[in-house]
């Protein structure tokens, strides 16, 4: 079974908060840090979707017989 996992960190929110401190970057996403999973399951469902969708319009017909 794969898995994928991601790894959000304070120095992502320094991207959009350059002004701020490391120490205010943590902060702010340990305070953020559950809602941003809940919409990254959330969100990520329909991306999964739309990437299966995408993935499976991409390949040759027999395609999932060469993986059986």
């Amino acid at each position: 079974m794969s898995e994928i996992v991601i790894k959000w960190l304070g120095e992502d929110i320094k991207g959009y908060r350059r002004d701020w401190t490391d120490d205010q970057c943590d902060y702010v996403m340990e305070e953020i840090g559950t809602q941003l999973s809940e919409m990254c399951i959330e969100y990520g469902q329909d991306i999964i979707e739309g990437l299966i969708e995408k993935f499976e319009s991409d390949q040759e017909d027999d395609w999932w017989d060469a993986i059986k």
